[in-house]
């Protein structure tokens, strides 16, 4: 059980004001040299319903908030005090909190003072504390278990962005679709980052192009580079020679490839609201020859941990009515003084199968040398195998039959990929399925196993992977469009949510009763519709991890509206995560 004090605790040698508030900051008072002040501002991520941001609540539904600050010399913490809810109600003088610099403050709410264990809680790192100064605190709390909403909504409604993890564990949210322009959704520049550490959300600076469907490439220095993607999309077929006609029309394919440098620190470390991010094109990238189309599939394998070198596949793409062929490497080496330098070759032009939206997934090194593994977007006549292993020098059919997927996902972590749902092009096929199969493959053996999600077929969703030390992990299926015909008013979004243990993943074909005393195959995961009736269902959303929890950005509703929402799951490695 947590040890917790409530009331006004005696008296040390600082006295420390508390101004706990609910989104409004303190005013900036002179601070005596030998009392130390912290301005508090509290907001929530919300475990119910999910249609509004709840960050002003949060003090409503406290009872009590227990206070631990650690400095990183020491595991135990350098001060603890408890707030009872009359506490928290006004301005609170708490004694005894030291000097402390690069200070981590965890904060853990309560419902009732009699609770043994914390309902919420939250993490603040990087403060410092010191006598005759103010320090001001912006914390996001998060349910201990369950599903629910970041406190703060993105200033733009998008769907078809990327949503990128950086090293301080910030999400920068870039482009997307953000408009409709007669029945033609056109790509945006703006930029967004959502702090989870505050539970805020700034919008800075603006990307060199409009794009969405593009990649992202974080680096280790916490710059990313912006690369390919689409400027609009209509949700109309459109038709491609060999295939199926493909169920929505993209256009346009942005140039070259940005150096993104966000310049605006975290909301607790910020001495001012300047935003100084620059964008820059890496050098030559304009000149680059025209590799980018739309309908392609991308995935970045990193080469140097340290600096974040690496290659970024470009795979097929349509153009003109026709299928491509061609898959570049776009070779990226960033400098040990940090300067970047990007070259482009065409890899295997002697080849002529095509490949149009593959799902692509980062396959590690082999010998050093950079592959991926692309699943399916072959052309509805092909005889040969649907997945390849490509590298610079290889190109490998996988060794198992597989299907063709097409606007499916994918995840890898180490030797493990993971595909889910999507569309499917079977052999001799005249039209696409819906596909509703997950498939774990093992690069290290070349192995691969497959089995059927319960209960939902989906495209444009997300996956994701966690596979963890002592604990093969799992793999979650989250949102997506269950209807097919995009010109349609609806296109299905759910909010489906199914998470698939990679520890238990015996498929019902494999399973033999007799080596489990006669017991019935476990099922394939467990899945969860929703937080609540009002949580929208979302397609074309994007998902990024921080820290332990998964953030659901933006997204398409049912309606086909694009969406503001975004949605957090907490993650608990050895049981359901609700």
């Amino acid at each position: 059980m947590m040890e917790r004090f409530f009331g006004r605790l005696a008296a040390f040698a600082v006295p420390v004001m508390f101004l706990i508030s609910c989104g409004d900051e303190s005013p900036a008072d002179a601070v005596p040299a030998d009392e130390m002040r912290v301005a508090m501002t509290l907001l929530a991520a919300d475990d119910t319903a999910c249609e509004d941001y709840v960050g002003d609540n949060i003090q409503d539904k406290l009872g009590a908030l227990t206070i631990r600050i650690y400095d990183v010399s020491s595991p135990k913490p350098k001060h603890t005090t408890s707030l009872t809810k009359d506490q928290l109600s006004g301005d609170v003088t708490i004694s005894g909190i030291p000097n402390v610099s690069n200070a981590r403050l965890e904060l853990y709410g309560f419902e009732s003072i009699s609770d043994p264990a914390p309902k919420w809680i939250g993490t603040v790192q990087g403060l410092n504390f010191v006598s005759g100064k103010k320090t001001n605190v912006y914390a996001s709390l998060y349910p201990v278990s369950g599903i629910g909403c970041f406190p703060k909504k993105l200033q733009t409604p998008r769907f078809g962005h990327v949503a990128t993890t950086l090293p301080d564990g910030r999400i920068l949210i870039t482009g997307g679709f953000t408009l409709t322009n007669n029945g033609t959704w056109e790509a945006d520049d703006t930029v967004e980052l959502l702090d989870t550490e505050s539970g805020t959300v700034d919008q800075i600076a603006d990307m060199k192009e409009f794009r969405a469907f593009h990649t992202v490439v974080p680096l280790p220095d916490g710059r990313v580079l912006i690369t390919g993607g689409v400027s609009n999309m209509k949700m109309e077929k459109t038709a491609v020679t060999d295939y199926p006609d493909l169920p929505v029309t993209l256009n346009g394919a942005p140039a070259g490839m940005e150096i993104y440098t966000v310049g605006l620190p975290r909301k607790n470390q910020r001495l001012t609201t300047t935003d100084n991010t620059t964008v820059d094109w890496v050098e030559g990238a304009l000149d680059w020859p025209s590799i980018f189309a739309p309908y392609q599939g991308y995935a970045f394998v990193r080469t140097d941990e340290t600096t974040g070198s690496g290659t970024l596949f470009v795979v097929g793409g349509a153009k003109d009515g026709a299928a491509l062929s061609k898959i570049h490497g776009i070779e990226v080496t960033v400098g040990e003084d940090g300067a970047i330098s990007a070259v482009v070759n065409e890899y295997h032009s002697d080849k002529t199968e095509t490949f149009v939206m593959p799902v692509v997934a980062p396959a590690g090194l082999d010998n050093g040398t950079p592959r991926v593994l692309v699943i399916g977007g072959r052309k509805a006549t092909s005889t040969a195998k649907f997945t390849h292993i490509i590298s610079k020098d290889v190109y490998e059919e996988w060794n198992d039959t597989t299907p063709n997927l097409f606007f499916g996902s994918a995840a890898a972590q180490g030797d493990i990929i993971v595909a889910a749902n999507g569309l499917d092009l079977p052999k001799d096929a005249t039209a696409f399925e819906m596909h509703a199969r997950g498939y774990r493959f093992n690069m290290a053996d070349r192995t691969y196993r497959s089995g059927d999600i319960f209960p939902k077929s989906t495209w444009f969703h997300e996956v994701t992977l966690d596979v963890t030390e002592g604990y093969n992990g799992y793999f979650s299926v989250i949102g997506g469009a269950e209807g097919f015909d995009t010109t349609s008013a609806s296109v299905g979004a759910t909010n489906f949510y199914q998470l698939i243990d990679l520890d238990m993943m015996y498929w019902e074909n494999d399973w033999d009763p007799e080596q489990h005393d006669g017991a019935p195959a476990p099922r394939f995961g467990d899945y969860f519709n929703g937080t609540s009736e009002s949580d929208p269902g979302r397609a074309l959303h994007r998902v990024a991890r921080s820290g332990n929890l998964l953030y659901i950005t933006g997204g398409l509703d049912d309606d086909l509206k694009s969406l503001t929402l975004v949605g957090t799951i907490k993650l608990m490695p050895t049981t359901r995560p609700w």
